[in-house]
């Protein structure tokens, strides 16, 4: 019964209102938790068109890498790229789509970075800017030369949202 008797106390002190928004903040908060720890699971990539992406979605990887494949990067209402980094062959295209409903960009310009760490490029490659992405709207680009492009969200760089992908021979 002591047990009982706070509890029954508090109870008739709070507002049923106070405690309807309490319990509603606290679900809300393990579905936002539950949510994140699921979307950040998955790393690795999946080729956007070949038999391999069934493969991939359980788990595996394309056990190759093929000049000229597309290979898929995901932005999200969390503010990141999946994967955030991405090896691909040097002819391979990678294809970024809004997945989420947040405005985003694909950006490797120096020009346009707060933290010029958030941006590189190899010699003789060249720079690009997707402009603005709503959701479901996708952006592609073919990389030529191979080396390490570090690449980032005009809107969500100095929040994190900055990634690469590393370019082979």
């Amino acid at each position: 019964m002591a047990v009982r008797k706070p509890v029954q106390s508090l109870s008739q002190q709070m507002p049923a209102l106070t405690l309807a928004v309490l319990t509603g903040a606290l679900l809300g908060i393990a579905l936002l938790a539950s949510a994140c720890s699921a979307s950040s699971v998955s790393s690795g990539a999946v080729p956007a068109n070949n038999s391999a992406a069934a493969s991939a979605t359980t788990g595996t990887h394309p056990s190759s890498t093929e000049p000229g494949r597309t290979y898929s990067v995901t932005l999200n209402d969390s503010n990141r790229f999946q994967p955030a980094s991405l090896t691909v062959p040097r002819g391979a295209t990678v294809l970024w789509k809004n997945a989420g409903q947040t405005t985003h960009t694909v950006t490797s310009d120096p020009a346009k970075a707060i933290n010029k760490a958030d941006v590189a490029l190899p010699g003789g490659a060249q720079a690009w800017d997707s402009g603005t992405l709503a959701g479901d709207q996708s952006f592609s680009h073919a990389f030529d030369v191979p080396g390490i492009y570090k690449y980032f969200c005009v809107p969500h760089e100095s929040i994190g949202m900055v990634a690469a992908v590393t370019v082979t021979n």
